[in-house]
């Protein structure tokens, strides 16, 4: 079978349609098909002759002098928020709680849930204080 598929990968790649192929070799269509996907023989005869595939480059080119001159340094003028990870946050929330989710992103999450049980822990203990009565005439907390 691999002289066979071998004889089928030159045709493939010689450029004969799957129907010629699989009647000269006597192959079902599925498994031409299959041998194409599965052996990637699509991609090579795509780049057959090429010296390697492009690949789209991100960012400006080098060189770019685009952002020169921003007073606000890379990336535009003064008070761009283009860098900034969460943009909507920092619209719309004070810098004191911006800061306290900076340091949030920075702990470990088990860290997080243990300050969680803590603060938990301390309210339910808090709520039992105030709640506990003594007697009928208990008015700790009554305004007198």
């Amino acid at each position: 079978m691999d002289v066979v598929r071998e004889k089928a990968k030159k045709d493939y790649m010689a450029g004969l349609k799957y129907k010629d192929i699989c009647q000269k070799y006597d192959l079902s269509m599925n498994t031409l098909k299959s041998w194409v996907k599965r052996y990637n023989w699509a991609d090579e005869r795509k780049n057959k002759g090429k010296k390697g595939v492009h690949k789209k480059k991100r960012g400006a080119p080098k060189g770019n002098k685009n952002a020169v001159g921003n007073r606000g340094g890379p990336g535009g003028p003064p008070g761009n928020k283009k860098a900034e990870k969460h943009g909507f946050f920092s619209k719309y929330l004070p810098e004191e709680t911006l800061n306290i989710l900076q340091e949030i992103n920075e702990k470990d999450p088990l860290d997080i849930l243990w300050e969680n049980i803590t603060i938990q822990y301390a309210a339910i203990v808090r709520a039992q204080k105030i709640m506990y009565v003594r007697d009928r005439e208990d008015k700790m907390f009554s305004k007198a």
